[in-house]
This record gives C-alpha cells, structure tokens and sequence, in this order.
C-alpha cells in the first residue's frame, strides 16, 4: 500500500519540486520525475539516466539499487527517480551527475500488434482504466493512469496495441475518423476478477521502437496518438488524444 501512494504523489506529469531546501539547511534541492534508466545491469545497478529533454546524468550511486530485468529492453526502462545535481562535478559524455534518493520502476514494454500481444480474446479485457496523462518522451509513449484495485496476488495485465483488423476491433465504433493522420492505439486492461479495494495510480511506459515484426510506425509520420480506452469515469469506450 505504501507504494500505491508513493506512485499517487508522484502521478502528476514530469515533476520538479523542491523538496529539501530551505533558509536552515544546506541540504540540496530535491527532484522527482519520469526518466529513463540506461545501460544497467539487473544485479549490480551501473546505470546512467536520460531525462526526457534529451540530457544525460552519470549517476554516482547507481550501485545502490537493483534494477528487475522483467521491465529492461534492450538497456533502457522506465522510472520515477527522487534525485540532486551534485554541484562542483562533471562527467566526460554527461550533462549532469546525480544521486538518486529513491528509485520506483514503472511497467516498460514495447509497443506490440495485437497478433503479438498474447490476448486472444480482446473481449476479456473489459475492465475500465482513467488516463490522467499521457506524452512522447524518449521514443516512449507514456500513460499515467488510474484503476480500482484491491488483492496484492492479483496481477492486472494492461497492455497498449496497434489493431491492423479494425473491423473487427472491440473498438471499431472509435475509428470513425481514423484518416486524420493520427496513430490509434488500443488500450486493454484485464483486471482478473480484482475487487476494488484502493485506486491504484501508476505510469505504463511503451516503447514506440520494435521488435515486433507486424509493427512498423515513424512517429513523426502522424501529428498526434489517438488512445482508445474504456473509461473508469462512465465506464464508456473513449478516446484520450496525444500531440506531439
């Protein structure tokens, strides 16, 4: 439970906040935020960090924290990083060095075709979901979203696709306009018969490059990512528009 609310405080887009500095204390200003964990290794941590402007951080402590591999691809995930800029020190290749307080991994995947995904039967993943958020960053696209939650043994599997048989998509009432060069996504949420127990807030992460041989997208091809989702808030086939 802890964690849920961890991930609730920090669910409010890319943030930066101080949180330690003051007219006292010279301890260092405080950070949080989405970034992208690069280069690490699963046992012994070693990572860098890319921010989503394009910077890089050596990261001084990295040998602190484990990094699971379940969410690595290919060298990168996703994570909220709490973290200060260590003043006075600099890195050849590095735009900044830092230390990292805390460390949360967030679900990091490619972004696959339907065929691939492993749902075979779309209409069981029925279960609605709130999008609060959602952006582009680092070839990712980024979803912070919302959905009642209750037994820890439960797994939820949330997963984003491209549908290339709309006709048959549980969508399909949502692509009415799908010519105006935006790129539909379908969002589908399977909550494994979970009984509401707390709202749990976290960040998806999928990662726009893939191996999926049935997925071949250029995002700057399209002006915009249409995300179509069933609704938490009426429970309603929707769309949650994304500009880049």
């Amino acid at each position: 439970m802890k964690k849920i609310l961890i991930y609730a405080t920090l669910l409010l887009g890319i943030i930066a906040t101080t949180t330690s500095c003051n007219k006292k204390s010279d301890a260092p200003t405080e950070y949080s935020m989405l970034a992208t964990i690069v280069d690490g290794s699963w046992a012994t941590g070693n990572f860098t960090v890319e921010f989503d402007n394009g910077e890089k951080a050596y990261v001084e402590n990295s040998s602190s924290f484990t990094i699971r591999g379940a969410s690595y691809i290919n060298g990168e995930t996703r994570a909220v990083i709490t973290f200060h800029y260590v003043e006075g020190v600099s890195k050849e290749n590095f735009d900044h060095v830092i230390n990292i307080k805390q460390l949360f991994q967030v679900p990091t995947t490619y972004l696959k075709s339907l065929a691939a995904s492993g749902i075979t039967n779309p209409e069981e993943y029925d279960a609605s979901t709130a999008i609060d958020q959602a952006f582009v960053a680092n070839d990712f696209v980024n979803i912070a979203l919302r959905y009642p939650y209750g037994e820890s043994n439960v797994k939820h599997d949330i997963q984003l696709v491209l549908n290339q048989d709309r006709e048959n998509s549980v969508y399909k009432e949502l692509y009415k306009e799908a010519d105006d060069d935006y790129l539909y996504l379908e969002l589908y949420h399977d909550a494994n018969d979970d009984i509401k127990k707390v709202e749990y807030s976290i960040y998806h992460c999928y990662k726009l490059t893939t191996t999926d041989a049935n997925v071949d997208i250029d995002i700057n091809d399209y002006k915009g990512i249409k995300i179509l989702y069933k609704s938490l808030n009426d429970n309603k086939l929707t769309v949650f528009p994304v500009k880049l």
